[in-house]
């Protein structure tokens, strides 16, 4: 490869990597993803040794037969004994491998591999190995991946095959259905056996918040007529409504915060403060 067609090549395999990593993180959470790495890159490194990578086998040279004058080049053939070898000579296959191989050889000059800066062979080596291992990682996430390709792939082509009427309605019925789910969940009652408050969400809230805040405690404003608060933080809200305002008004008593904890409205005003008794006349 050229220097240029090298480094897009890699850059797109280096995308393509970290695309499906990604992707694969997303659809299979509960997968141990440092176990799945650890195993491309021991598989990587035995294949890479033994010469047995898919797209870098290691083939024999064959500069070991060159001397061997019943070696063919342009075939990469050895032949056994001199009578094949000439007669293989006027075949039209070995005319059509020698302007292979002369075309080969003119275009060894533009098409030299890289070879990085400062480098030599070992540097070309290792960068051979970076492009294989990313090349392998991509392999071994296809086959992981090989079932959500082929349905996604399907998918496609059934969309392709599609006219646009045919899109139009099964749009228009995806919706329908859901506008009937949506109704008939609205719709359903909600479990509520021991009579709890309704959250945001429209359920009841849990049982242990519901003791927490004491919602189970009924408290009684006379001031306010009587009415009842459920839970002492309500009660205490209720202080600055306009229903205790008006009774506190009706009493000609000031709603000041020294009367919050006031339940009572008789001729004389008890005020509960900090386990003092306040003892106020009516005027």
């Amino acid at each position: 490869l050229k220097e240029k067609e090298f480094k897009k090549f890699k850059r797109y395999v280096s995308n393509l990597c970290d695309y499906l990593r990604e992707f694969f993180k997303k659809t299979q959470p509960l997968t141990d993803f440092t176990v799945v790495e650890q195993q491309i890159r021991e598989d990587f490194e035995y294949r890479w040794k033994e010469g047995t990578l898919r797209g870098w086998e290691v083939k024999e040279d064959p500069k070991d037969y060159e001397n061997n004058p019943l070696y063919c080049a342009a075939c990469q053939k050895l032949f056994q004994n001199d009578n094949t070898y000439l007669n293989h000579l006027n075949g039209k296959k070995h005319k059509k491998n020698e302007k292979l191989l002369s075309k080969n050889i003119d275009g060894e000059k533009e098409q030299q591999e890289i070879v990085p800066e400062g480098g030599g062979e070992q540097a070309t080596i290792q960068m051979k190995r970076n492009l294989a291992y990313l090349e392998s990682y991509v392999i071994r996430f296809k086959e992981l991946l090989g079932d959500i390709i082929h349905d996604t792939a399907n998918q496609i082509r059934k969309k392709q095959s599609r006219t646009y009427a045919e899109m139009e309605a099964e749009t228009y019925q995806n919706q329908q259905d859901q506008d009937v789910k949506s109704d008939s969940e609205d719709d359903d009652p909600v479990y509520n056996p021991k009579n709890l408050p309704l959250g945001w969400d429209g359920k009841p809230i849990p049982y242990w918040l519901y003791k927490l805040h004491g919602l189970g405690i009924e408290y009684t404003c006379e001031i306010c007529g009587n009415y009842s608060y459920w839970g002492r933080r309500a009660f205490e809200r209720h202080f600055q409504e306009w229903r205790h305002s008006y009774g506190m008004k009706c009493l000609r008593i000031p709603n000041t915060c020294l009367l919050y904890t006031s339940d009572a409205a008789d001729d004389l005003l008890c005020v509960d403060l900090g386990g003092r008794r306040i003892i106020k006349k009516k005027k």
